[in-house]
């Protein structure tokens, strides 16, 4: 090149140009000038190459050691581009890109020296890098899975902390692990034809997963593409809605029991009406007829029946309603009876059960959450058994637990024992130690909510007891559920006889009221046997309107609750507001909807559960009206 051409752009370079022949520079641009804060170049000059570094380089090297390193490489090779860090002639440190030139011929060692600045380039690095850090801290501290997926191959390129876990994956797995757990609906295809029908591109999904051992949970995805590095890339944010979806499938889980509840109180009432006719016109012929007769045998073998349906009655509504605990002293025996006779009309033929329940197995526990807990292990081992066919084995009896054989959480003593064994088909080791998971099941859809077990659990926990599982492929399962003895003797089973009873009348004058004629009728009649005069009505507003005529006219008012027009609460309180100290008793079916205490509240004397029994109607009417 043209020395004065050299030279020119020597000059006009806005990059600092410098030439160093052995330790001292010999020439240097404006632009060094500007660069380092110096006023000339014959002061630029004067100052020695090691005075523009600081002692030490970022990487800890000394300056003046790694500046001969680096001199000896450009020797040797031509040529050196490096980083480096300078010092103006105000102090500040400042880093600059270098490129040391060898200059050949020249008889002794120099070198052309170019600096660029690289401030701004070094602080958008940096900020880069911070970008980039950020982004990895909030990658890895979110809540939600993420899973970057080539969008092409469908290959795991990486995942977060929180997938992993969500996943439980082991800590060594790589994000290829978690290939073989997404489901169909999560493959690049499906993710890419969801997109596609998204508005805005993003894809939310909602999908059943499973994590590494088996276990699955229920998961909300969204899906968007990404270009990273140059790669077309999926990122997938998976969220676990397992415990949202809970709450919700909890509360459709209350609302259908409410309405369950409502729907068994109203058929309650109906098939009320229906057994107390059958009942009362019953007992009204057994009166006629000598005890001992065929005609009196096969008659009470009528009212047996029917007071087995009334029991029937009580136990649906007791599983249908949703009430709150209520511990008593419960004879676990009896419960357990009651449940198995209202099952055994619902199995197949090829299901046998074999109990043997102690009696006097009494117990602190709430009735029907108890009743929930036989329901829901006896129809466990009745679906085990529903293609095969086999034997629910119910075992109830007293242990002594000791140090030895005390299960985790219960305290040494007097325990009840229950075991339910089933012959089915058994559980896999994989799933046993899950069954009891909320939401997990095995069954196929539509065969199971995953809550039975879940509940037993609860309940059993609640009342200070254990449950345990055991079981082995293709011959069954077995169930032990260990609750606490109550204390106190055990009460004895009560007396019958066959004896009539006396009932008590007299000529007092009593109103009644229901709007079934057949019950009313009923009532009147075995009223009336018993020296009372009665009056029926079978509409309340009737009732009312001919009591207001002559408030005085009866000793006793019996009224039905549910009724059209006015319920027996309303027509009781309209009744008291123009006589108030006037006698009267309410009937009602189970329905929970008028509490006794309620009733009794308003100022009614006693409150009746239909059907109910001649005795019992003889002895609360005298009773009332003695009192």
């Amino acid at each position: 090149m043209n020395p004065d051409r050299y030279q020119e752009l020597f000059e006009r370079s806005a990059d600092a140009n410098l030439i160093i022949v052995g330790e001292r520079f010999v020439d240097c641009n404006a632009a060094t000038l500007v660069m380092l804060g110096y006023a000339s170049k014959q002061e630029m000059l004067n100052v020695h190459p090691s005075m523009l570094s600081p002692e030490y380089q970022p990487d800890g090297q000394l300056s003046y050691e790694k500046a001969n390193t680096m001199i000896q490489l450009a020797l040797a090779r031509g040529s050196n581009r490096f980083e480096w860090y300078h010092r103006r002639a105000n102090g500040e440190i400042f880093p600059v890109e270098v490129l040391l030139t060898a200059i050949p011929d020249a008889g002794e060692q120099m070198l052309h020296v170019v600096w660029r600045e690289i401030g701004a380039r070094k602080h958008a690095e940096q900020a880069l890098r911070d970008s980039r850090d950020q982004l990895a801290a909030i990658f890895e501290a979110t809540h939600e899975g993420i899973l970057v997926l080539d969008a092409d191959s469908g290959e795991p390129l990486n995942m977060n902390h929180a997938l992993h876990t969500m996943l439980n994956l082991g800590s060594g797995d790589s994000p290829a692990a978690c290939r073989a757990l997404l489901p169909r609906e999560l493959t690049v295809d499906a993710l890419h034809a969801s997109m596609a029908d998204a508005p805005s591109g993003i894809a939310p999904l909602s999908v059943l997963m499973r994590r590494h051992d088996g276990r699955a949970f229920h998961a909300e995805v969204q899906s968007s593409p990404l270009t990273l590095q140059g790669r077309n890339c999926l990122i997938v944010v998976i969220r676990d809605v397992s415990e949202r979806v809970q709450r919700e499938s909890r509360s459709r889980h209350a609302q259908k029991l409410e309405a369950i509840g409502t729907l068994a109180g109203g058929i309650a009432h109906d098939f009320n009406n229906i057994l107390a006719s059958m009942l009362g016109y019953t007992e009204l012929v057994l009166e006629r007829l000598p005890v001992g007769s065929m005609e009196h045998e096969d008659l009470s073998e009528v009212v047996r029946s029917g007071q087995r349906a009334v029991e029937l009655v009580r136990q649906i509504l007791t599983f249908s309603r949703h009430t709150t605990s209520a511990v008593t002293r419960l004879d676990l025996h009896s419960s357990i009876r009651d449940v198995l006779q209202m099952l055994r009309s619902t199995l197949p033929s090829t299901v046998h059960i074999d109990q043997d329940l102690a009696v006097g197995s009494w117990v602190m526990a709430d009735e029907t959450q108890m009743q929930q807990v036989v329901m829901n292990l006896c129809t466990n081992a009745f679906h085990a058994m529903e293609s095969t066919g086999g034997t629910l084995r119910i075992r109830l009896r007293d242990v002594e637990l000791d140090d030895e054989s005390l299960p985790h959480g219960l305290s040494c003593g007097s325990h009840l024992e229950l075991l339910v064994h089933d012959t089915g088909c058994g559980i896999s080791p994989e799933v046993l130690p899950h069954v009891f998971d909320p939401y997990f099941t095995t069954k196929p859809q539509g065969k199971g909510s995953g809550l039975g077990l879940a509940m037993v659990e609860g309940i059993i926990k609640e009342h200070g007891g254990a449950i345990t599982v055991s079981s082995c492929p293709g011959q069954g399962t077995r169930f032990r559920v260990l609750l606490p003895r109550a204390a106190g003797a055990d009460t004895a089973p009560r007396p019958t006889s066959d004896a009539q009873p006396v009932l008590a009348g007299g000529p007092e004058r009593i109103l009644v009221v229901d709007d079934e004629p057949m019950v009313a009728e009923l009532v009147r009649k075995t009223l009336e046997k018993l020296g009372y005069r009665v009056r029926t009505f079978t509409d309340s507003t009737r009732a009312l309107a001919h009591f207001k005529d002559n408030p005085m006219a009866f000793d006793l008012v019996l009224t039905d609750q549910t009724m059209p027009n006015l319920t027996g609460y309303e027509l009781a309180r309209a009744l008291l507001a123009l006589r108030p100290e006037l006698p009267i008793v309410l009937c009602t079916g189970f329905s929970s909807s008028i509490p006794e205490a309620k009733a009794l509240e308003l100022g009614i004397r006693a409150y009746l559960l239909k059907p109910t029994s001649r005795v019992e109607l003889a002895h609360v009417v005298r009773r009332v009206l003695d009192s």
